[in-house]
C-alpha cells in the first residue's frame, strides 16, 4: 500500500485529516484471507485532500524449468503453493537403545553448525530459499526435542522418482521428528499441495525414500519412517534395531555406498581424517567420518567409528557394499 500527498495536507486540520484516511485506509485495507484473489488496486482520494494507492495480490504464475516453481508476484502468497510436512526418521549412528532417542552429542559439545552444511553439488536447492540458518536459541534446547544433527529433504515428482521438485535443509531432534529452522514447526516446502515421493538424506547415512507418494497440503502430513508405518523403496532401505527402523551409518564418502575395503572405501576415509599415520589419533569436530556422531573420530579402540562401518555391511565379509535404495 503506497500513501501519498498526505502530511502537506494536515496542519491545523490533522485530526480530521487523520480521521479521514482512518476511514478510508478501513475502507480499502485488505481484509482478506490470506489467498491470491487476483490483480487488484487503483488511486482513490482522501476526504481533505491526498490520495490513497493500494493493490491487492497478484495473480499466481508458474515458472519455467525444470522444477516448475509456483510463485505469486504480489506480496500475497498462496497457500496453494506452500505444503507442510511433519516427519520422523532415526540415524543408526546416534541411536541408542537404552534411552530410545538418539544422542545429541554433537550439538552438547558445539559442533552443530548454524549455517546448513549441505552447500555441495550433491545436494542442490530446488525451489528453495538460499541460505538456512538456525538461531543458537534452537540448538539450546536440551532434552527430547534437542537438535543431533541437520539432515537434507527431497520431495520427488510422483511420476518419476528421481525427478527432484523441491529440498529443504531441516533438523533431526533426538525423539526422530524433523523439524523446520524455528526447532518447532513442520517443514515447509515451495511446492502446490499434490502427491510426492519424500526421500530423506544424512551427510553420513544412506538415504531413504518412500515407496509411495504421499499426498501432500498446506496441513501438515505425518509420515512415520521409523515404526515401519511408512513403506520403503527397495530392499532393506533402513537397519532395524530395538524395533526401530534406521538410516544406515557409514557413507563417509556421500556416494550412496557403504564400503570396507576396495577403492573408495569409507574404512579410509576415517584414517584420513586423523591423519593416517598413527591409527590411535582422534580429531575432534563436525566431520562425515564421525559415524557414531559423538563429536570424536576414531579409528581403533572403545567408541571406534570404523565398526560402524563393518556392521553396516554386515560384519563378516569385508569386501561386502551396502547400496543405497534410491531410483
Amino acid at each position: 500500500m503506497v500513501i501519498s500527498n498526505v502530511m502537506k495536507h494536515w496542519g491545523p486540520r490533522s485530526k480530521l485529516v487523520m480521521a479521514a484516511f482512518i476511514m478510508a485506509v478501513t475502507g480499502h485495507g485488505q481484509m482478506v484471507s490470506p489467498v491470491v484473489l487476483g490483480t487488484a488496486g487503483t488511486t482513490d482520494p482522501l476526504p481533505g485532500g491526498g490520495t490513497l494507492s493500494w493493490t491487492l495480490g497478484e495473480m499466481i504464475i508458474g515458472m519455467q524449468g525444470s522444477d516448475a516453481l509456483f510463485i505469486t508476484e504480489g506480496f500475497q502468497q498462496g497457500s496453494r503453493v506452500r505444503v507442510c510436512l511433519n516427519i520422523k526418521a532415526l540415524l543408526q549412528g546416534a541411536w541408542s537403545g537404552t534411552e530410545g532417542l538418539m544422542h545429541d552429542h554433537l550439538r552438547m559439545e558445539g559442533f552443530i553448525p548454524q549455517f546448513a552444511p549441505y552447500e555441495e553439488a550433491a545436494y542442490p536447492r530446488v525451489a528453495d530459499p538460499t541460505w538456512s540458518f538456525v538461531p543458537a536459541a534452537v540448538l539450546a534446547t536440551d532434552g527430547a526435542d534437542a537438535v543431533v544433527d541437520w539432515v537434507y529433504l527431497e520431495l520427488r515428482d510422483a511420476l518419476d522418482t528421481s525427478a527432484v521438485v523441491a529440498t529443504r535443509r531441516a533438523l533431526l531432534q533426538r525423539d526422530g521428528d524433523i523439524v523446520d529452522l524455528d526447532g518447532l514447526s513442520a517443514v515447509t516446502f515451495y511446492r502446490p499441495s499434490g502427491t510426492y515421493f519424500i526421500a530423506v538424506h544424512h551427510r553420513n547415512h544412506l538415504p531413504v525414500l518412500t515407496l509411495h507418494p504421499v499426498q501432500l497440503s498446506e496441513a501438515p502430513a505425518m509420515v512415520d519412517l521409523t515404526d515401519g508405518s511408512t513403506p520403503t523403496y527397495g530392499n532393506e532401505a533402513q537397519s532395524m534395531e530395538d524395533g526401530r527402523f534406521l538410516l544406515w551409518c557409514g557413507d563417509i564418502t556421500a556416494d550412496g555406498l557403504v564400503r570396507y575395503a576396495g577403492a573408495g572405501n569409507d574404512r579410509d576415509a576415517i584414517l584420513l581424517t586423523i591423519d593416517g599415520a598413527v591409527p590411535t589419533s582422534v580429531a575432534f569436530g563436525y566431520w562425515p567420518a564421525d559415524v557414531n556422531m559423538d563429536g570424536i573420530v576414531r579409528y581403533v579402540g572403545a567408541q571406534n567409528d570404523r565398526d560402524l562401518v563393518l556392521i553396516t555391511i554386515g560384519g563378516s565379509i569385508p569386501t561386502a557394499v551396502r547400496q543405497a535404495q534410491m531410483p
